[in-house]
């Protein structure tokens, strides 16, 4: 058995019987992602960074968001909590996402029966991955279209794996 990495699909996995392409990719809101870059360019030129971060408000920020306004917001003085499941939707929103976009590049793999997803989540830690999992398994378009592309779908999320064979 050997793992080979390439472009498309991520990974291959040959084995005895034939092999299985493997498609990673991690889990983050855009906007987290830019906060992240914010907040590490603050770092690089010495300028003030909270301890302690939020993220809670970056949700509906736009990339253009000014530097200055971007540390003012992650300061979790600044934030309000999450309410209810909001958490668990967050997370269903980004996980939509990445699985849509996944599945509408999965058919170039050329792995169509035998290619998994492999999902790093990196979306709201403060989630409920047990509920956000149920949600995600509740998106009957969204689990049609993803077994119609993959064979299976993971997400590591708060050091556990969830799993979803389609037949």
């Amino acid at each position: 058995m050997r793992i080979v990495h390439q472009d498309t699909p991520d990974f291959v996995l040959h084995h005895g019987s034939g092999s299985v392409g493997i498609e990673v990719v991690e889990a983050i809101p855009r906007q987290l992602a830019h906060a992240y870059a914010v907040v590490n360019a603050a770092i690089e030129a010495g300028d003030p960074v909270p301890d302690v971060m939020s993220f809670r408000h970056l949700q509906s920020e736009r990339k253009s968001t000014a530097r200055k306004e971007i540390l003012n917001r992650i300061d979790p003085r600044n934030a309000d909590p999450w309410l209810g499941d909001e958490p668990e939707r967050h997370w269903l929103d980004v996980m939509s996402r990445v699985i849509m976009d996944k599945c509408s590049k999965a058919s170039r793999y050329g792995y169509r029966h035998n290619l998994h997803l492999l999902i790093n989540d990196e979306v709201a830690s403060c989630a409920d991955p047990e509920r956000a999992w149920t949600l995600l398994q509740d998106q009957h378009d969204l689990m049609a279209a993803s077994g119609a592309a993959f064979a299976a779908i993971h997400v590591l999320s708060q050091r556990k794996l969830y799993s979803r064979g389609f037949a």
